[in-house]
């Protein structure tokens, strides 16, 4: 039976089903939110097959690690594995009875209280469980990790980094700061170009000679990840970097290795910034409103 999941035609089929089902799901529960009981039915099928989703991608991914090291790196990135699936698990009970009451709050009076649940307040506890992966895996604290979000206006798209967690909990420069990328120069950050090609393959960039190469800041970085976040229809509404600065890169030897190792613990955590960025839409659907609308008050520009 094992085999025959595993097979690539198979482990396609199941991921596009599972794609398909959050979609419609989500969708419908926008749609049937002044319906008590199908309104329950939605949320609750939405949140099993994300669920189902993210699990099957994590699992799908820890069969393909590298043969290379075995007893070593199975033995360290089982309680790794084990913490990710934990982390995950968490985040979504903690915000399920969250999102009911908001979403119930916004059907009665066509507002939505973001002091109930917020898709940007959540985004920096995400990147705190990611934060705990990367140390788990790698032993150190010398990393930072990002999440930016899409901001789409009618005049020109920009970017604001809504999420971030490092060693001392500092935020980046770029926090809440929004952030054109139409007409960006070749010394913009990564994230800029990476929205503006609409980059839909995760950016690796391994070692001090690939960053130099990549990044017109490397300054004392080692590694580089930019995990797209992206909708159905391949438009990227997000991104999950990873920022390393010492040599441990994720307790990789190499940048095959690493891209396993993200594959495996951290496009997960990607999965999840979709499921709660559709979750967000489903919130707002109905009120004529942007989210973002809510969120640019207190953003710089």
């Amino acid at each position: 039976m094992k085999d025959f999941l595993v097979r690539p035609v198979v482990k396609h089929a199941i991921l596009a089903i599972l794609t398909v089902a959050v979609s419609t799901f989500v969708s419908m529960v926008g749609i049937f939110k002044s319906s008590g009981l199908i309104f329950g039915i939605m949320l609750a099928l939405s949140i099993v097959s994300a669920l189902a989703y993210i699990i099957a991608t994590a699992l799908y991914a820890k069969n393909e690690v590298n043969s290379r090291r075995v007893t070593e790196v199975q033995a360290h990135q089982l309680e790794a594995f084990k913490d990710m699936a934990n982390n995950i698990v968490s985040i979504c009970q903690d915000n399920v009875e969250a999102v009911n009451r908001c979403i119930h709050e916004a059907s009665k009076n066509g507002q939505v209280n973001l002091n109930i649940w917020g898709f940007n307040n959540i985004c920096k506890n995400i990147c705190g469980c990611a934060f705990n992966t990367v140390k788990r895996l790698s032993g150190s604290e010398h990393y930072s990790i990002e999440y930016v979000r899409l901001i789409e206006d009618d005049k020109e798209d920009s970017v604001a980094t809504v999420g971030y967690a490092n060693q001392n909990m500092q935020a980046p420069r770029t926090f809440n700061r929004v952030r054109p990328f139409k007409n960006i120069d070749k010394d913009a950050f990564r994230d800029l170009w990476l929205f503006k090609n609409s980059n839909s393959n995760i950016a690796i960039s391994f070692g001090k000679e690939e960053i130099a190469n990549d990044l017109a800041r490397p300054n004392n970085k080692t590694l580089y990840v930019g995990i797209p976040v992206l909708c159905h229809d391949e438009k990227m509404v997000g991104l999950l970097q990873i920022i390393g600065t010492d040599n441990t890169k994720l307790g990789c030897l190499t940048k095959s290795e690493a891209e396993e190792v993200v594959g495996k613990f951290f496009v997960p955590y990607a999965n999840l910034f979709l499921l709660l960025h559709k979750m967000e839409k489903a919130l707002f659907a109905g009120t004529n409103k942007n989210p973002i609308d809510y969120y640019l008050e207190g953003w710089k520009r």
